[in-house]
């Protein structure tokens, strides 16, 4: 077990709630560091107990969409935001791919994805479909040639959480990618509304091996400290599946589209506090080297 702060590798800190539930119902303290406000576990799972987790957690039934022509819209939003800013081409990392669903979108917009995903059923899954995914751990067990690589994009799809040594990680993902190389971060965090009903532990979402929960603050201060320049950080915008299945044969897809836009606008500026949000998109760019 550890101790510390998974980004700044020391314990100062204070406690932010204490006697959160674990799956067994056993109590556990959260602690917020003093330093980059992550809230983390007081003791928090190390490498070895989260691989024997893992093991005993495993998923077994794997679920795979063939269809590579209708993305959800959440994935035509993270598309576009990578679209507007950077050039699609060359390698992409997505960590935590499990299937790979992911890595297919990245190769739909044209990216040569490649996946990273602890467990092996999973993996196994992804390359019967056709999907470079690869067993291991993040940072400390990866497969030699994904090393070797440099990425034009690397993806954290609620993944970020599980890093036992955040600052490691991130350092690790800098060297990966190239000159102009960009970090895609999606994770719910631990101040959202949701987390405001004490009855709900800090472990419910996250579950029982969470390293840092992170926070709109905590978020910018490791990718900053870290060597990364944060270009986009906003609440999941809301989407309005239901509603374009309804107006848009009448209007077009374009215009629910617009529609979307502009509440999202007016829902971040008057409505969402973004420290409160229930889930964060971040696109962080590798600063230049001096």
């Amino acid at each position: 077990m550890l101790y510390n702060c998974p980004y700044c590798h020391h314990q100062h800190a204070t406690i932010y709630r204490s006697n959160q539930k674990l799956s067994n119902s056993e109590p556990r303290d959260i602690y917020r560091c003093s330093e980059c406000s992550s809230l983390y576990p007081y003791p928090r799972m190390d490498e070895l107990d989260i691989e024997n987790y893992m093991a005993i957690h495993k998923s077994d039934d794997l679920q795979f969409d063939a269809n590579l022509n209708e993305p959800t819209r959440y994935e035509e939003f993270l598309c576009t935001l990578l679209k507007s800013h950077m050039e699609v081409t060359g390698n992409a990392l997505d960590i935590g791919a499990f299937t790979g669903r992911f890595c297919r979108i990245l190769n739909a917009i044209g990216f040569d994805a490649y996946g990273l995903e602890p467990q092996s059923n999973a993996c196994a899954f992804a390359r019967t479909n056709g999907l470079k995914v690869f067993e291991g751990y993040f940072p400390e067990k990866l497969p030699s040639f994904l090393l070797k690589n440099k990425y034009k994009v690397i993806s954290m799809m609620e993944i970020i959480y599980y890093l036992v040594d955040l600052k490691k990680s991130l350092l690790l993902v800098k060297s990966m990618l190239d000159s102009e190389g960009f970090l895609l971060i999606k994770c719910h965090q631990g101040k959202s509304r949701y987390y405001n009903n004490p009855d709900n532990s800090c472990f419910k979402r996250y579950g029982d091996y969470v390293q840092a929960i992170p926070l709109h603050s905590s978020i910018n201060y490791c990718l900053q400290d870290a060597g990364f320049n944060v270009v986009y950080l906003e609440p999941m915008p809301r989407l309005f599946s239901k509603l374009d299945g309804i107006l848009g044969k009448r209007f077009g897809s374009a215009v629910c589209k617009k529609f979307e836009r502009i509440f999202n606008r007016w829902r971040n500026r008057f409505i969402t506090d973004i420290e409160s949000a229930d889930r964060l998109i971040v696109l962080a760019q590798k600063k230049e080297e001096e």
